[in-house]
């Protein structure tokens, strides 16, 4: 498969930045020095295209560094997004998992439904608890279920979301 010129820079500017950083000063260092200085160490007298050679090196350090800056700058917000995004959710998950919104939640049939409905989108996160959560809602909302299966479907579902909200206070405290 034939990558482009534009994919191939990425993945090199992916490099330590520690190294780009190191081409770019030498080749600054030796095209820009007065010669005075480039005669103490001996390289007053560069052939030309060991020059261009620098200028070109030069030239792409720079490129290559403007690209970490703007990859790092990318993803730091989004470091900053996704931590807004879990805030959010685990404020809403706290909430709906007060003992108000569980006692609520228990009063009835529609109830329990409606509260499994508000929940389930918090937990797309992550997949198990999702599909566990999921799973057991459905159950809840067949009418007419035995009365042990129903308790362990709204236990299984209350642990699902405790879960969630312990993982994501650790996320955020992080």
């Amino acid at each position: 498969m034939d990558t482009s010129w534009y994919d191939k820079l990425i993945d090199f500017s992916k490099q330590k930045s520690s190294s780009v950083v190191w081409f770019f000063l030498c080749s600054a260092v030796l095209l820009f020095a007065p010669k005075k200085y480039l005669e103490i160490i001996h390289l007053n007298d560069l052939p030309e295209y060991i020059e261009s050679i620098l200028g070109f090196t030069f030239l792409i350090s720079c490129i290559l560094i403007i690209i970490h800056i703007v990859i790092w700058g990318k993803s730091k917000y989004a470091q900053h997004t996704d931590v807004m995004k879990t805030k959010k959710v685990l404020l809403e998950l706290k909430r709906l998992f007060s003992t108000e919104e569980i006692e609520a939640a228990y009063k009835s049939h529609d109830a329990i439904i409606s509260w499994a409905n508000r929940v389930k989108p918090l937990l797309k996160f992550n997949e198990e608890y999702y599909m566990n959560f999921s799973e057991n809602a459905h159950k809840v909302s067949v009418k007419g279920l035995s009365v042990p299966l129903y308790e362990s479907c709204w236990n299984i579902m209350k642990s699902q979301v405790e879960t969630a909200i312990v993982e994501l206070n650790n996320e955020v405290g992080q």
